[in-house]
């Protein structure tokens, strides 16, 4: 859950429970099996932002699990557990500011530090005790110029340069991040384009490229509304919308209460904060789109918006179906239904979510 604190900050705790499942085989010795660590969190968060475009936020998270090794003859567990932590912000520069040739340009520094740390008890057999530790940071200088045109659009300009240090992905290496958007007149649709990537010195690579359309409701929130984002790779951080200081409604199941700079489990994959790492070798295609139509109630009974939602991520797709009742300003109740088609792996998975939501 969540609490939005009169418009300038968020103040929440994310509940999760995250499980990872890994088979392996040795030909050589005949020997073949799988293990599965499972983990549930607790994760309080907060952000802060001001009128200047200064933000702060921060996040702490602990989680407990076990992690259980199993062969043809044998079966053993050993307890895990999970620690994270991050900081980080944005702020603006007064100096390099003004006019351009009719753009207007805006400077400001983004930075965040993450640490995280996973530990394995062991059973004093073939569970071994064990631990993981990661921590890092990153600063980018961004640059960003906006125009208005004469028809009342704009168009905005985005470029950003940095360092990254990440002890666990190859050390010190750079960062950069580029994108173009445009808003109309009436600005109900926007599209941008973004692109990113980063190389670090033990060759551990992220890039990626996508394209967001959005067309917003009216001002009252009834009307038609839509949002396309197809992409390629890994284009953002996760630290980006809290940078921004906004909020990403596009995230499923319990992420959807998060901003987007939050992370939403606890896995051995990710013990860091600064962000899923999805290397060259493994990018692949995502998709992202939402249609819904909004209906003010008659009576003043709020707005009722029914929508449906398709995500698709390096071949897991998820369908979702629902309806959102806004009763008032800050007062939102969802009720959704999600269906995740299985594979050689996994079943199918389906579910149904009821949300009472206090806050944006």
């Amino acid at each position: 859950g969540y609490l939005r604190l009169s418009g300038w900050g968020l103040l929440g705790v994310n509940v999760s429970q995250s499980y990872v499942s890994l088979d392996y085989e040795d030909r050589d010795h005949g020997v073949r099996g799988d293990w599965e660590l499972s983990l549930t969190g607790v994760q309080p968060y907060f952000s802060r932002q001001w009128e200047d475009g200064r933000s702060l936020w921060a996040m702490a998270g602990w989680g407990m699990g076990e992690l259980v090794l199993t062969d043809a003859g044998f079966r053993q567990e050993s307890d895990a557990a999970a620690w994270q932590a991050a900081l980080g912000g944005v702020l603006p520069l007064q100096w390099g500011q003004g006019d351009l040739g009719g753009w207007q340009r805006r400077l400001r520094v983004k930075s965040d530090v993450w640490w995280g740390r996973l530990e394995l008890d062991g059973d004093g057999n073939l569970l071994q005790a064990l631990s993981s530790s990661t921590v890092g940071g990153r600063a980018l200088l961004e640059s960003v110029h906006e125009r208005a045109l004469d028809s009342g659009a704009g168009l905005s300009l985005q470029t950003g340069a940095g360092v990254r240090y990440d002890d666990g992905a190859g050390d010190a290496g750079l960062e950069w991040t580029g994108g173009l958007g445009y808003r109309s007149a009436g600005q109900r649709f926007e599209t941008e384009i973004d692109a990113r990537a980063l190389l670090l010195s033990g060759h551990t690579r992220e890039w990626g490229f996508s394209i967001h359309a959005r067309l917003q409701p009216r001002v009252d929130g009834s009307g038609l509304s839509f949002a396309l984002a197809p992409g390629w790779g890994q284009t953002g951080s996760m630290a980006e919308t809290l940078w921004a200081g906004g909020w990403n409604s596009a995230q499923t199941g319990m992420a959807r209460a998060l901003p987007a700079g939050m992370s939403t489990d606890f896995s051995a994959a990710d013990a860091g904060l600064a962000g899923p790492s999805r290397g060259v070798d493994v990018a692949g295609v995502t998709l992202n789109a939402e249609l819904g139509y909004g209906i003010r109630l008659p009576w003043q009974r709020g707005l009722l918006t029914p929508y449906g939602a398709f995500r698709s991520d390096t071949g897991v797709e998820q369908l979702r179906m629902g309806m959102r009742w806004l009763r008032r300003p800050g007062l939102r109740l969802e009720l959704d239904a999600e269906y995740r088609p299985g594979n050689a792996h996994e079943q199918d998975d389906a579910g149904l979510f009821l949300r009472y939501v206090i806050g944006r």
